[in-house]
């Protein structure tokens, strides 16, 4: 049977309903507009996949993260079952949404801790999220993702012609390849700035290239082509939905990176700086553990090891 679910949303709170097919209302309830209420709502184990998905669907937002509770010793062992839905499918993994969802855990189980970590127990396996409090009195969290995943290496021509720019505009060091941290991203590197501000990508032409692929996938695009001192790296995220202002970043590029490879390891004692986008303040991401480099006013501070 089909479900459907309608919110009705107000400034201080909101009708949740929930309708068969016939329109008869199998649930309603009255919430507040407090997203650790609405988690606590969302806790119950009864709700079923279609459930789930009825609800993203409604919400009309990019990720919608459900919590499933667990005993205790299993929570404290594997950490807390988190399950995310785009309005279309369930995805393994998302960083926004493991992040978010994180710091309201945080602070409805740690409210009397300054320091702690929040294991996720997601599709791509465990996610430890740790916090601290920064010298500001912030809250900083830190995401540790998962290994990344090299796979399918792509071919220069046929990019370009998706991507309306020249295969010589692509950097001929390393190979076009996907690259996957819990979602799947085909890194394209090219050679300069100019290119890479001035993309337009054809998505109808991009869709059909990842047709057949059973993945969450598309392109993200880098230059080391930064004209500024303060950065190593320009990115962009440019979808048939929007552009992503540095999203995906953290993990799927710079663990990617070997001072002139594309690929490999991270030096050790290296930071690399990301740039998104236009904006004029990014988040730094540290790959090697040392101290991470300050003064990014982006609120999506995060690194992955």
């Amino acid at each position: 049977m089909a479900l459907y679910c309608g919110i009705d949303l107000h400034s201080t709170n909101h009708w949740l309903t929930v309708i068969d097919e016939a329109d008869r209302c199998v649930f309603e309830r009255r919430l507040s507009n407090d997203l650790a209420v609405m988690l606590a709502f969302l806790d119950a184990q009864a709700l079923s996949d279609s459930e789930m998905q009825a609800l993203a669907r409604e919400t009309s937002l990019e990720e919608t993260a459900f919590v499933i509770p667990r005993e205790p010793a299993v929570e404290r062992e594997h950490g807390v079952k988190v399950r995310i839905f785009t309005p279309d499918q369930e995805i393994p993994f998302g960083g926004h949404p493991a992040l978010g969802t994180a710091v309201v855990l945080r602070n409805r189980l740690m409210r009397k801790r300054t320091d702690a970590q929040i294991i996720l127990d997601l599709k791509v396996g465990e996610i430890p999220v740790t916090f601290r409090d920064d010298p500001s009195g912030a809250v900083f969290g830190e995401m540790q993702q998962v290994e990344p995943v090299f796979g399918q290496v792509h071919e220069r021509e046929t990019v370009a012609a998706i991507l309306g720019i020249r295969p010589e505009d692509i950097v001929d060091e390393g190979p076009i390849q996907t690259v996957s941290t819990g979602l799947a991203f085909v890194i394209v590197p090219l050679k300069s700035l100019r290119t890479l501000q001035a993309l337009s990508p054809d998505f109808k032409k991009a869709g059909a290239y990842f047709a057949g692929s059973t993945d969450f996938i598309d392109f993200f695009y880098i230059t080391r082509d930064t004209q500024d001192p303060s950065s190593d790296l320009r990115a962009r995220g440019l979808y048939a939905t929007g552009e992503d202002s540095g999203n995906r970043l953290g993990c799927r590029l710079h663990r990617g990176l070997d001072g002139s490879q594309w690929r490999g390891q991270v030096r050790p004692g290296c930071s690399y700086r990301a740039r998104c986008g236009d904006r004029a303040a990014q988040p730094h991401f540290r790959p090697c553990g040392k101290t991470r480099r300050e003064g990014s006013e982006c609120s999506r501070r995060r690194s992955c090891r």
